[in-house]
């Protein structure tokens, strides 16, 4: 099946350099149920004294490891670290990236979802870290989800461990379960799905550690004078983010965790992307994101300070092209 593409985003479709990074086919989502299973501190998982490459981003590259160096993690994992003992059926789902916004609203979400409403019986397991963001407890809580904490510095056997396999790619985005779950979210807290739009804001980066605008207090004054609130998504709980992007008909969001909330936002609310100019340098993501919630995306390329083009370089935004753009934009 061909991906969808929301009918004002076609347009850029013109674009050679974004075609080629654009997945073509819509991804599918299967299960794997192991019996006997051992997972490693590192969240390599083992049966039966075997390594099964189950998709995950671990601490390290398990390809790249020789049947020698297997045993060796192995063996030290089973004999030299703590082992726990897990009674049951249990769901494995997370991995290095699960504490971002992004990953967990998009990847390990929707499949703890979607296992959760496929099996009777079954608990999520998840790093006793990720307790420390409120995002991650506050959107299981919404979902009546209560998961089993574990030490992520000790291994684990399980009875039966459950996990998805999605293709082509572990992190790909499966549109309907991710409309799915916005949907079971939004009814959690109470928010009608069909409410209208009325806000507009600009989400800041200011208060992150990478990937800021250097020059945005230079165009904040027209964001304000076009009637943008100016939010930093840091100081809003998840479920005030729920409430604030669910009411927002425009956003205009440098490329980063917080944009993920347009998918909170109503069908044909718009979305402008500032980004950087390399397109294989930062994912389509949110571009994707739109496409399935029938958002309006377009975008404007900022620079960055030097000609390395990385995924967390600052930018700098030309004033008059900015302006000229969002002109444009109140026009969609």
């Amino acid at each position: 099946m061909s991906y969808e593409i929301y009918s004002y985003n076609r347009r850029h479709l013109q674009i050679t350099e974004l075609t080629e990074v654009l997945p073509s086919v819509v991804p599918s989502i299967t299960f794997a149920d192991y019996k006997n299973a051992f997972l490693t501190p590192t969240n390599h998982l083992f049966v039966n004294r075997q390594y099964k490459p189950a998709g995950l981003s671990n601490h390290f590259n398990t390809k790249g490891l020789s049947k020698k160096q297997q045993w060796y993690l192995f063996l030290k994992s089973r004999l030299f670290i703590k082992v726990n003992y897990l009674k049951g059926s249990f769901f494995w789902v997370h991995d290095l990236f699960s504490g971002n916004y992004y990953h967990w609203m998009c990847e390990v979400l929707p499949r703890i979802y979607l296992l959760q409403n496929e099996y009777n019986v079954g608990k999520v397991v998840l790093p006793s870290e990720l307790q420390h963001a409120s995002f991650v407890t506050e959107s299981l809580n919404l979902l009546n989800i209560v998961p089993v904490w574990i030490n992520q510095h000790e291994s684990h056997c399980a009875d039966n461990l459950i996990t998805t396999v999605t293709t082509p790619n572990a992190g790909d985005i499966i549109p309907e379960l991710q409309r799915s779950l916005v949907a079971a979210l939004l009814k959690g807290i109470g928010i009608n799905m069909n409410k209208v739009g009325t806000r507009k804001i600009y989400l800041s980066r200011k208060k992150a550690k990478t990937r800021k605008i250097l020059n945005e207090d230079e165009i904040l004054p027209l964001v304000k004078e076009m009637g943008y609130e100016i939010v930093f998504a840091e100081d809003l709980t998840f479920s005030e983010q729920l409430m604030t992007f669910s009411s927002c008909k425009s956003l205009i969001a440098l490329h980063g965790a917080g944009h993920t909330n347009l998918m909170f936002m109503p069908a044909d609310s718009k979305v402008l992307e500032i980004k950087n100019p390399d397109w294989k340098s930062q994912p389509l993501c949110f571009f994707q994101l739109a496409n399935i919630f029938k958002i309006k995306w377009d975008y404007l390329n900022g620079m960055p300070p030097d000609e390395k083009l990385k995924n967390n370089n600052d930018l700098t935004i030309n004033e008059k092209t900015f302006r000229n753009k969002i002109l444009d934009f109140e026009l969609l």
